[in-house]
């Protein structure tokens, strides 16, 4: 079984302890699954909607100055994620004055990995947790410590192709006594990095077919 095949039919676990990182009114005693969906064309203002399993719409992600900017749908803002620094860096309120959790890349041979680094408001000490992508960009699992068959998976993400109602989307899954909104800030961060991997793929084939003159290919893009 590869690694994709892995963390696709690995469930979700308990927490054993409450992760908070935003506020404990996001944290709840049953498991939770919403869907991060990527809306595409210049006539939205926005490019990701969080949404329930029923389509409600709960959240709003708005991209200016090549940052992201999360809000309720009333407008309230909630965190700014910076994608381009290094590491990534998630900020509370709609300001760089209050930074709350890291992301940092980690050397892996089989998958991407990151590990995510947070203060848990309960206990008020820096945390560590390990999130971990197939090269595919198709799955993510986010783990209460480092990787292993008996580390508590807390959070699984599974992209989905663009289907006739909806744009690209992402099943988030949500163990309980986990903070919701720090889930889906790392759902976010997922969401972009499989973008920004269709992006790059995309732009590196058309260009081998105009290196090759293979125009026909490119026309057949959609």
């Amino acid at each position: 079984m590869g690694y994709f095949e892995k963390q696709l039919y690995r469930r979700i676990n308990s927490s054993p302890k409450e992760v908070v990182l935003f506020d404990q009114s996001y944290v709840y005693q049953k498991s939770k699954s919403l869907y991060i969906e990527y809306v595409e064309g210049l006539k939205f203002p926005y490019f990701f909607i969080v949404k329930g399993i029923q389509d409600k719409e709960f959240f709003k992600c708005v991209y200016k100055c090549s940052k992201l900017f999360f809000y309720t749908m009333e407008g309230v803002p909630i965190f700014n994620y910076d994608n381009n620094s290094s590491p990534k860096k998630i900020y509370a309120g709609d300001k760089e004055d209050k930074l709350i959790a890291t992301l940092t890349r980690k050397y892996s041979w089989k998958a991407k990995k990151y590990k995510v680094e947070y203060v848990n408001l309960l206990t008020q000490k820096k945390e560590i947790l390990d999130m971990n992508l197939d090269k595919g960009y198709r799955t993510c699992g986010v783990f209460l410590g480092r990787e292993s068959d008996t580390t508590p998976k807390i959070c699984r993400m599974v992209a989905f192709k663009k289907e006739k109602n909806y744009g690209p989307r992402y099943l988030v899954e949500i163990s309980s006594g986990v903070d919701n909104m720090f889930m889906i800030a790392l759902g976010i961060s997922f969401a972009i990095l499989r973008t920004k991997a269709e992006i790059y793929e995309r732009e590196t084939f058309i260009n081998e077919c105009i290196k090759s003159h293979n125009y026909s290919m490119i026309a057949n893009i959609s």
